[in-house]
């Protein structure tokens, strides 16, 4: 509990427990002991019955009995195939019904799936799947897998079709529009490929006997991966039985929107903890609804959210613009927006400005909605959340002209603090480099013990994120540790030059990066953005910026100017090539680069 008297240090005094009950900071180290995931989620499904689905998939209801069923005929399937105990059986595609069922009957058999990295390279896929000799592969990905996914390497590839979970009549009417535009699988042409309904039918040729594997502590129950924000490369990130439990009673001690009987939208492939986990795990436990849909894309993501209606979804601040950028626009067009259903709308990832969060949760107002938009905090490296902002919590010592919004409370269990350089804990208010301790930390990242141990020091996490934390415990997320530049021995964060860009010349985006040049100097890179119907005189805001960015000392660098929509996420996206970076609208060039010569003049390019 919250010591009477306060140290100054957040690790010492844990604020964040006022908001909690007495019991919850032991929730992570209560779940079940001796039993595996699936055995902790079987007893559970059988206990909640079936007045709430499972899963909704194009209008199939999957209840939670038929849940258990497909379970445990995964389960056979596997056996049949010869996995063991801590084999790794790769997974690639979308959110789908049936990963979520593989999950389940590779941890009943103590083995280890591994979700990979949909955007990786054919060589990185080959690296991190390469001690794998199954694998599971949707059908409409194969084309860009076919290489890495040879008979010479896998004894057996799963085919996954999107219609495999459809309901019969809408599955037939697809593969016939399929097969009609020459859209079929071959699998005479890709002879260690199996599609579901043919591994299942065999499994079930099968005795219905499958042996028990003995418990083992720490067993690896799963691998993740991470973005790579922290190193090059993909991070296959590894949990255990324990770790995954463990951060399940924790969420659910800290009371946040998952809600019995609600419905969640599902877009977020699984191959990221905090989807696995806030997508699946947790909704499924709660005795909610996933509504899956594998067909992600900013394009779409307003019309989802309004005709599925889920109470609850959660996915990055460059997707929640795109979509309220969308409300907006209907709502000036004079069209009726009804978001009246939204009761658990949740930001992770990327984040947004102050500004844009209160644009966005005005907007959720406006459309009837009475909750607000809650900010989270996660790591891969804690298996997702790690803070959350709590419904009707909020600091009061919020520090004056913050630029990030707060992500709200540890979650019980987790300890939390910020250091400096040196690794001095640093007190309330101080910004330095998050460090988290909690029963949810990773194993490890998978074959590469060296950054496991630069990463997870002395059962501390260090995140290389740069955060303060408040007297409430309120955690402020302001950007990566090594977004940064050091001018004559001073450490200038970038984002900082964002945000006091943005709030400075109100404007509605402001990204600024570095980039190595071929004779080795750092160039930086400004993107801005201005709101939509806002007059702005080019030339003297760029004029302005650049007398702004001398104030940094800060010479050789080019400004973007571009118009909305847009977003860091998109145009760091967008803009590899930064010297062929051009972006239209009706046909008309709107974006514009200024360079600043040598002689300190402007030039438009």
């Amino acid at each position: 509990m919250l010591t009477d008297r306060q140290t100054g240090y957040p690790s010492v005094d844990k604020p964040w427990l006022k908001y909690y009950r007495d019991e919850s900071d032991k929730a992570g180290y209560s779940f079940p002991k001796g039993k595996t995931i699936w055995d902790v989620y079987k007893e559970r499904l059988i206990l909640q019955g079936d007045e709430v689905p499972a899963i909704l998939y194009f209008g199939n209801r999957i209840s939670r009995s038929a849940y258990i069923r497909h379970v445990e005929e995964w389960i056979k399937a596997f056996a049949m195939l010869g996995v063991r105990p801590e084999e790794i059986v790769v997974l690639y595609g979308p959110a789908l019904p049936e990963f979520t069922e593989i999950f389940m009957a590779l941890n009943a058999l103590a083995a280890i799936p591994y979700f990979m990295k949909l955007d990786s390279s054919e060589a990185s896929l080959k690296e991190e799947s390469k001690e794998a000799r199954i694998a599971v592969v949707i059908e409409d990905m194969w084309d860009t897998v076919r290489n890495v996914f040879t008979p010479a390497d896998f004894e057996t590839v799963i085919i996954v079709s999107a219609t495999d979970s459809m309901s019969p009549l809408l599955k037939t009417f697809v593969k016939t529009a399929n097969a009609i535009r020459g859209k079929a699988f071959s699998y005479s042409k890709n002879t260690n490929c199996i599609s579901v309904s043919q591994i299942l039918k065999k499994s079930n040729q099968v005795s219905d006997q499958v042996h028990s594997i003995p418990f083992k502590d720490d067993r690896i129950a799963a691998i993740t991966v991470s973005s790579g924000t922290t190193a090059t490369g993909v991070k296959g990130i590894m949990d255990t039985n324990e770790s995954i439990l463990a951060s399940i009673y924790a969420m659910t001690a800290a009371e946040g929107r998952y809600i019995s009987g609600r419905k969640v939208l599902v877009e977020l492939p699984f191959m990221a903890s905090t989807s696995l986990n806030c997508l699946f795990l947790m909704p499924l436990f709660s005795n909610m609804t996933m509504i899956i849909e594998p067909r992600m894309s900013a394009e779409t993501w307003y019309k989802h959210i309004t005709s599925y209606k889920p109470a609850a979804t959660i996915t990055t601040g460059a997707y929640w613009d795109i979509f309220f950028q969308e409300v907006e626009r209907r709502i000036i067009n004079g069209e009726k927006v009804d978001l009246s259903f939204a009761d658990g709308f949740s930001m992770g990832g990327s984040g947004t400005s102050t500004q844009k969060y209160q644009w966005m949760n005005d907007l959720l107002n406006k459309c009837g909605s009475s909750t607000p938009m809650l900010n989270g905090y996660g790591l891969s490296e804690v298996f997702g959340c790690m803070s959350a902002q709590k419904l009707g919590v909020h600091s009061e010592h919020t520090p004056e002209d913050c630029s990030v919004n707060d992500v709200g409370i540890p979650i019980p269990g987790f300890v939390v603090s910020v250091h400096d350089e040196q690794g001095n804990e640093l007190k309330y208010n101080t910004r330095g480099e998050l460090w988290v301790s909690s029963p949810t930390m990773m194993h490890g990242y998978y074959n590469k013990p060296e950054l496991t141990a630069s990463t997870l020091v002395n059962g501390q996490i260090h995140t290389g994120d740069l955060c303060s934390i408040d007297e409430d415990g309120f955690v402020y997320v302001y950007g990566r540790v090594q977004n940064s530049i050091v001018i004559n021995g001073k450490r200038i964060f970038l984002f900082d030059i964002a945000d006091k860009t943005r709030m400075q010349f109100s404007l509605a985006e402001c990204m600024v990066e570095k980039k190595e040049m071929e004779n080795g100097e750092t160039e930086l890179v400004m993107y801005i953005a201005q709101w939509k119907n806002k007059a702005i005189d080019e030339k003297l805001l760029i004029e302005e910026i650049s007398c702004y960015l001398s104030d940094y000392r800060i010479s050789g660098y080019k400004v973007y100017l571009t118009a909305l929509p847009a977003n860091p996420a998109t145009l760091k996206t967008r803009t590899n090539d930064l010297e062929g970076f051009v972006n239209y609208e009706n046909g008309k060039l709107i974006n514009i680069s200024y360079t600043k010569t040598k002689d300190g003049k402007l030039k438009r390019a």
